[in-house]
Parts: structure tokens; C-alpha cells; sequence
């Protein structure tokens, strides 16, 4: 699976779900902090 191998090269992989996206573990956005820096993720459509 991809997820499995991105997770390999990157053990803290950040995913949101897109609209084709069947998996519902992902959740459509996600807020990371990073710092002082507040970083939203989102499908790339929106």
C-alpha cells in the first residue's frame, strides 16, 4: 500500500483524504502545529 510505504521514508506522514479517496481513516482536513506555525491540510480541490 502506498500509505505503508511513505510511512517508510517519512514516519511522520501527515494525510487528508481527497474526493476519490474510499478510506474514511483520513480525515478531509488536518491542523499541525509545527512551532509557533499553525499549518492546515486539505484535498487539493477545495
Amino acid at each position: 500500500e502506498v500509505h505503508d510505504y511513505l510511512k517508510s521514508l517519512c514516519p511522520d506522514l501527515h494525510i487528508t483524504r481527497g474526493e476519490y479517496d474510499e478510506d474514511a481513516r483520513y480525515p478531509e482536513t488536518k491542523t499541525l502545529t509545527i512551532g509557533q506555525f499553525k499549518l492546515g491540510l486539505c484535498h487539493g480541490h477545495q
